[in-house]
């Protein structure tokens, strides 16, 4: 199976074979899957084809074909994602640039459309016009792009070549849901707009209540109405643990939501969404809600907040939503009391097997929930592990939550969580990261131990890009350009920086890592079944 850029991609390597091109060093991802997987295949089936070569993080990739330019004086090509994986390698490139290297880096890029819904969306030609880097867009426009790209760098230029795919293979990127205005700032409601509110609440039979980022400071309102109206209470993944201890929370909607979560949700036929973004995650690609009518109060006006695959059932309201919340639960059932709970409550989850004898993710982090202090900070990053932590893993409020998936990249989550551990060093910090994203962001490692910030990572660790990997396996592809098992240990690595690693095979074994109170920077090295598709990516 190939997708709709395959002849540029083919065509494009022709030419760097007729170059003499050796290597072409990179990080696989989805807007660059297409050009490794021609590179890959072409390097088993001829002898003249250019090796790939797997860097850990895009900057070293663009160094290392700017070092092996250098010394062969010759052209080097690196290759890389878009949007963050880009933006991951800017200094890289402005030093291959202002050094004249002759280099070709062929990365993904975005049509314009795509940006009211593709989080990596960036000015991607802007942002490197301002580092001094040249830059040709394949974007099916310009003819001849890809050789205007080649024969630059041949003369002597650090080139960009962006390629825009015609379609997307995998799109698993999350919008931010972004904050709102200040209550002070908020347009008030009008009581003609109440009165409709109402007459949607007293018709409705299965309401929920919904909390985004911009609804956090309408937690007890927001509690009031949801008892008023017999709803159960949800929220988006940035405002995670907000209803924490609350009887009707169910926890977080859409992709990240637990099986049980989203048959419930799935029920409703009014939903009040206080503050949220309503993006492509949060309404799990429009099936979240079934055919409910969709509420959003929020002062926020940004349409691009908000999914296409929802407008045609959404209404707008542009005010402030605790004040929305408390009026609307001082309206609704006046003389009738509250209504009953029409919804199921779930049974607690259980804990899953793998059937390799590995951990599975999910079992790894309900045990985490049990065996770490209840006051615990969460860090998460993005990548394929990123929806186990944010369904499973539980926190006391969203102030205790960061979220560092704001622009689809992976190897943050050392950097957020040093940060964190600086600002609350009475608190356990804990970050969770795929073994891809923990060693791109490796070198933070050493801010940590200097420091000796009493860190707790966990490492879900399948030895592979797990994304990518899904990316070729579609492609009916070898996985090897996103398999890293043959690399060093995690322990191995660490051990440099002075920090303690425990390898963790077993819920038993994770028990007694956690036996004794996190006091140095510390990584738990989670082996996990890497067979088992994330659940967030299933739809």
């Amino acid at each position: 199976m190939a997708d709709a850029t395959d002849g540029v991609f083919r065509a494009l390597l022709d030419r760097l074979i007729t170059l003499g091109v050796e290597r072409v060093f990179g990080v696989v991802g989805d807007g660059n899957v297409g050009f490794v997987r021609v590179v890959d295949e072409a390097s088993r089936l001829r002898p003249d084809a250019p090796v790939y070569v797997r860097a850990r993080h895009e900057a070293g990739a663009v160094s290392m074909a700017d070092g092996f330019a250098r010394m062969r004086r010759t052209v080097a090509v690196a290759t890389l994602t878009q949007g963050p994986g880009l933006a991951n390698a800017v200094t890289a490139l402005a030093t291959a640039s202002r050094h004249r290297t002759p280099l070709l880096v062929v990365v993904g890029d975005l049509d314009d459309g795509q940006r009211s819904e593709h989080l990596q969306w960036i000015d991607q030609s802007a942002m490197l016009s301002a580092a001094g880097v040249s830059v040709v867009r394949a974007d099916g426009r310009t003819p001849g792009a890809a050789e205007v790209a080649v024969a630059r760098a041949a003369a002597g230029e650090t080139v960009v070549l962006g390629v825009t795919p015609a379609g997307r293979i995998l799109d698993a990127e999350l919008r931010p849901e972004g904050g709102a205005p200040g209550a002070e700032d908020a347009p008030p409601l009008d009581d003609r707009e109440l009165t409709d509110l109402l007459t949607l609440v007293e018709r409705s039979v299965r309401p929920l209540v919904l909390a985004g980022a911009g609804g956090i400071q309408a937690r007890e309102e927001l509690i009031g109405l949801a008892e008023r109206l017999g709803a159960p209470l949800l929220t988006t993944v940035q405002a995670k643990g907000l209803f924490t201890g609350a009887p009707s929370a169910l926890g977080v909607v859409g992709g990240f939501a637990t099986e049980a979560t989203k048959r419930v949700t799935a029920q409703a036929d009014l939903v009040l969404a206080f503050g949220a973004g309503l993006n492509r995650y949060t309404v799990d690609h429009g099936a979240a809600f079934g055919d409910a009518q969709i509420v959003a109060v929020d002062p926020d006006p940004d349409p691009l907040r908000r999914s296409p695959s929802v407008a045609p059932r959404l209404r707008r309201v542009l005010a402030d939503g605790r004040l929305t919340a408390a009026r609307l639960s001082a309206g609704v059932g006046v003389g009738s009391g509250a209504r009953t709970a029409w919804w199921p409550r779930p049974e607690p989850e259980t804990s899953p097997g793998a059937a390799s004898g590995l951990l599975h993710p999910k079992a790894a982090m309900l045990a985490l929930g049990r065996l770490l202090p209840p006051d615990r900070v969460l860090v998460v990053e993005g990548g394929s592990c990123v929806g186990w932590p944010c369904t499973y893993l539980d926190v006391q409020h969203p102030d205790d939550f960061v979220f560092g998936m704001d622009f689809g990249a992976i190897g943050v989550s050392t950097a957020l969580a040093a940060g964190v551990a600086f600002a609350r060093p009475d608190r356990t910090v804990v970050a969770v990261a795929g073994d891809g994203g923990f060693m791109m962001g490796i070198a933070d490692l050493d801010t940590v131990a200097r420091y000796r910030l009493p860190i707790l990572f966990v490492v879900l660790n399948d030895e592979c890009l797990g994304i990518e990997a899904l990316l070729l396996r579609g492609l009916q592809a070898p996985t090897d350009p996103a398999d890293y098992a043959d690399g060093p240990t995690l322990q191995q690595v660490v051990s440099g920086f002075g920090i303690r690693a425990v390898r963790v095979t077993t819920l038993d074994e994770l028990e007694a890592a956690l036996s004794t109170t996190i006091t140095v920077p510390t990584l738990l090295d989670l082996r996990i079944d890497g067979s088992i598709r994330p659940e967030w990516l299933r739809r």
